[in-house]
């Protein structure tokens, strides 16, 4: 019987899906009996062509030998037709007309080809662009499936526990409700590809997001702004911390002001 999802089979194996929907594939073929088996055929086949007895290459003398008759075809027609004499000039005149042409032919091949990987590369988000699009993507994903918190509380010591299970990162825990920004709870979710901690904050109609995760390598230390939402990204005690809001550019200093207050 086919499947809906069947043609995720693909994306899936060469790695098009973004973490969450990987993770919600992963679990739709541990129970179907059509995406799994496809699956599987699929990595036999990746396997089977990449072993080398695939590809073979042409003996050494080949290129020469073919050039060789390639030539004295040329010869053998041109004589029937002119004499020798005219024969040989000619002969001449369309070697030198064919090195000029695959010498030009290869420039132009060589030329083309690093133009198109220019591109290509000018095309590619550069990584701060990736980082912000996966920090929205989350925030996105909070707001719209109804999965603001995982866990309901403003008591850090209740959170800071369960974040440091979830997720291997525990952040210094606050509560600003005094100051107008009120902690609601954490929750688990992905930024990139790692699994990351989220503070939970609202402030009137806003939420702000505080994503927290391990350093590992170098990180932006920027503010940000796309598609409407506001982020600051910055780093201290071998944390990497993520603010992200809709809420005006004013009350997001004041917010990241406090939390970086209670950092240092």
């Amino acid at each position: 019987m086919a499947c809906d999802r069947e043609h995720l089979v693909h994306a899936y194996l060469d790695g098009e899906l973004d973490t969450a929907a990987a993770l919600e594939f992963e679990r739709h073929l541990a129970s179907c009996p059509t995406c799994s088996p496809l699956l599987a055929a699929l990595r036999q086949l990746r396997a089977a062509l990449a072993k080398d007895h695939f590809y073979r290459r042409p003996p050494a003398g080949l290129r020469g030998e073919v050039l060789r008759r390639l030539d004295r075809e040329d010869v053998e027609t041109a004589r029937a037709r002119r004499s020798e004499v005219g024969v040989w000039r000619r002969l001449g005149e369309a070697l030198a007309r064919r090195r000029e042409w695959l010498a030009g032919a290869a420039t132009g091949f060589v030329l083309a080809s690093l133009a198109a990987a220019l591109l290509f590369a000018l095309m590619l988000p550069g990584r701060d662009e990736r980082l912000a699009q996966s920090l929205i993507d989350a925030q996105l994903r909070s707001l719209r499936s109804d999965h603001l918190v995982d866990l309901a509380s403003s008591d850090r010591h209740q959170i800071a526990p369960w974040m440091a299970a979830q997720a291997d990162v525990a952040p210094p825990i606050s509560d600003f409700a005094d100051r107008g920004y009120a902690l609601i709870g954490g929750r688990i979710d992905f930024v990139e590809t790692r699994r990351v901690g989220v503070l939970v904050y609202r402030h009137g109609a806003h939420v702000i997001n505080l994503f927290v995760w391990q350093f590992y390598d170098q990180a932006p230390t920027a503010a940000m702004a796309r598609d409407g939402y506001r982020m600051q990204v910055w780093q201290a005690q071998n944390l990497v911390f993520c603010a992200v809001t809709d809420a005006p550019e004013p009350e997001l200093d004041a917010f990241v002001s406090l939390v970086r207050g209670r950092l240092d």
